[in-house]
C-alpha cells in the first residue's frame, strides 16, 4: 500500500471508535432497569438479570474491538512514518535541485503554483482578512513573506513599518505597484536568498515583528526549510508577536497529490507542529484540515508591549473602489 492510500485508511479511521455505542448501550439498558424495576409487576428478575449479564459481555466485546482498531491505527501510524522518511529525503533532494539551480531566480519560475491564488470561499477569506488586520496595527512592524498579489496586503499596510519580503525583486515589482510612489517610500523591501549553509532572514532585525504573514509559501518548501524558516520567524518576532502561515498537511491524504507530482513539500502536520512547540510557539489557531492547505497561528511566549505612543505617519487607506463614496 502506497503513502497516499495509508494516510487515506488513516484519515478515514481517525475519528471510528465506539465510545458512543458503549454509551448508548449503556443508557438503553439503564432505562430498561428502571422502567421494569416494579416488584408488583410480577415479572420474573431473572430477565433483568440475564440482560444485564449479556450487557456485561458486550461491552468486553467493544472494548476488545476499540483496542484492536487502536492497534491497526498504530501499525498504519508505524507504515506512514516509514515510508514518510522516504519523502522527506525525496522532497528535499528534489528542493536542493531546486536552490542550487537558483531557479527562483529565473523568469519561468513565476509560471510555477506558488504563484497561483488558492481558491478560498468568500466566508474563508473574510474570516482571515479580519484576522490578519487583527494582527496589524502601527504599534508594531509587521512582515509578509511572499506578497505577490494577495489581498491580504490591503490588511496590512496599517502596520509601521511594513517589511515585504520575496526570493527577488521581481516578483516585489507588481506588489509594489498596487500603491503610490509615497506609500512604497514607507515600504521595507528585501529580496531573500534560500541557501543550505546561511541564515535566510539574516537581513532583518531580531525580536522586532508583532506579527509575520508567509501565506502560500512554505506549503512549496521541505520539511527541512519549512523547519528553518519556523526558527528564523521566531527570533524576528517580538515576545507575544503571532505568525500566520499555511503549509501542505501531508497528515491529510489530499494533499500528497501535489508532493508526488513534485509540486508541493513533504510537511507533515505532525512535524510541523512538533516542531513548532519545540521552538516554544502556542497553536492559537488553525483552519478545518479539509483541504491540502492549512491556515495555522502560532504564537512567541510573552506580552505584545509597544513603547509608541501613536502612529507617526499618516494612516494608509486601501484605494477606494471606483464610484464609491
Amino acid at each position: 500500500m502506497n503513502l497516499i492510500e495509508l494516510v487515506r485508511l488513516g484519515n478515514n479511521l481517525e475519528n471510528l471508535a465506539f465510545d458512543d455505542i458503549q454509551e448508548n448501550l449503556l443508557n438503553r439498558v439503564d432505562k430498561i432497569m428502571n422502567q421494569s424495576d416494579i416488584p408488583a409487576a410480577g415479572i420474573d428478575t431473572g430477565f433483568r438479570d440475564r440482560i444485564q449479564e449479556k450487557t456485561q459481555i458486550l461491552q468486553t466485546v467493544f472494548e476488545s474491538i476499540d483496542l484492536e482498531l487502536s492497534a491497526m491505527k498504530a501499525e498504519i501510524q508505524r507504515q506512514i512514518e516509514i515510508q514518510g522518511q522516504e519523502w522527506l529525503v525525496k522532497s528535499y533532494a528534489r528542493y536542493e535541485n531546486h536552490v542550487n539551480t537558483r531557479y527562483s531566480q529565473k523568469p519561468e519560475y513565476l509560471g510555477l503554483h506558488q504563484h497561483k491564488s488558492p481558491r478560498l470561499t468568500d466566508e474563508v477569506a473574510e474570516k482571515l482578512n479580519v484576522r490578519v488586520g487583527s494582527y496589524s496595527g502601527w504599534q508594531h512592524p509587521a512582515m509578509i513573506i511572499h506578497p505577490w498579489q494577495e489581498s491580504f496586503i490591503q490588511h496590512m499596510i496599517g502596520a509601521d513599518p511594513l517589511y515585504l519580503v520575496d526570493e527577488s525583486y521581481y516578483l516585489l515589482d507588481p506588489v509594489l505597484e498596487q500603491f503610490g510612489e509615497q506609500y512604497q517610500n514607507r515600504l521595507r523591501v528585501y529580496a531573500i536568498e534560500e541557501t543550505f549553509e546561511n541564515p535566510i532572514l539574516v537581513q532583518l532585525p531580531n525580536e522586532q515583528f508583532g506579527f509575520v504573514l508567509a501565506y502560500n509559501y512554505l506549503d512549496y518548501r521541505p520539511f527541512e526549510f519549512v523547519k528553518r524558516y519556523l526558527s528564523e520567524i521566531y527570533e524576528k518576532l517580538l515576545p507575544g508577536g503571532v505568525l500566520a502561515m499555511t503549509f501542505n498537511d501531508c497528515d491529510r491524504y489530499r494533499a500528497l497529490q501535489g508532493v508526488e507530482q513534485g509540486i508541493t513539500g513533504y510537511t507533515p502536520g505532525r512535524l510541523v507542529r512538533g516542531w513548532a512547540q519545540y521552538l516554544g510557539f502556542e497553536e492559537i489557531y488553525s483552519t478545518p484540515a479539509s483541504t491540502p492547505s492549512v491556515w495555522i497561528e502560532f504564537r512567541k511566549p510573552g506580552k505584545l508591549t509597544t513603547l509608541r505612543g501613536g502612529q507617526s505617519l499618516a494612516r494608509i487607506l486601501p484605494k477606494p473602489v471606483a464610484n464609491s463614496k
